[in-house]
């Protein structure tokens, strides 16, 4: 199954991953392993972006396998829920958060915790059911507060997107119009 986006370019994904493997190569051969691991990371996005799933799970799988920074964990196991999320596995997408949520007691970084808190929020919106909407909108609270931290506009923007859609699904109109 292919995840379209709409505003990808044709074939960016196929050369971003070339560029990726290359440079997850260079900085292996460098002996900086954070890095490549980073790499890796980016080239199972972009294998998903392409829709080739499997493919991205051996590169996370790969990456996760590597990364010896709690940063780098954590990215790659948000990143990887996204997947989860997408592929409509949502109790693996949701193990995998809960998996990265003692490490980030261990990370001062307001972008970070605000992806966690976005990603747990479309995970329970995705289950569905007014207790799983009501959890989507704590968690996004909680992203909102971060993301604002943070100063990472777009995200934010994201953010309150989402809770009027929640809102609009659970029949609070007004608020949702907010």
């Amino acid at each position: 199954r292919r995840v379209l986006f709409r505003s990808q370019i044709a074939n960016a994904q196929d050369f971003a991953k070339d560029l990726l493997a290359e440079s997850a190569r260079i900085f292996a051969s460098l002996g900086q392993q954070e890095k490549a691991v980073e790499a890796g990371t980016d080239l199972a996005i972009c294998y998903w972006r392409a829709g080739a799933m499997d493919e991205a799970a051996i590169w996370f799988q790969e990456a996760l396998s590597r990364a010896s920074t709690v940063e780098n964990r954590v990215r790659i196991l948000i990143n990887k829920a996204i997947v989860n999320i997408f592929s409509n596995q949502i109790d693996e997408a949701l193990e995998l958060l809960n998996q990265a949520t003692p490490l980030l007691g261990q990370i001062e970084d307001h972008a970070t915790h605000g992806r966690y808190h976005m990603q747990r929020a479309l995970a329970f919106r995705r289950r569905g059911g007014p207790d799983n909407l009501d959890r989507a909108l704590i968690e996004n609270a909680a992203a909102s507060y971060h993301l604002e931290q943070a100063r990472h506009t777009r995200y934010l923007a994201r953010v309150e997107n989402n809770i009027g859609y929640i809102l609009m699904e659970l029949g609070r109109h007004d608020e949702a119009l907010e």
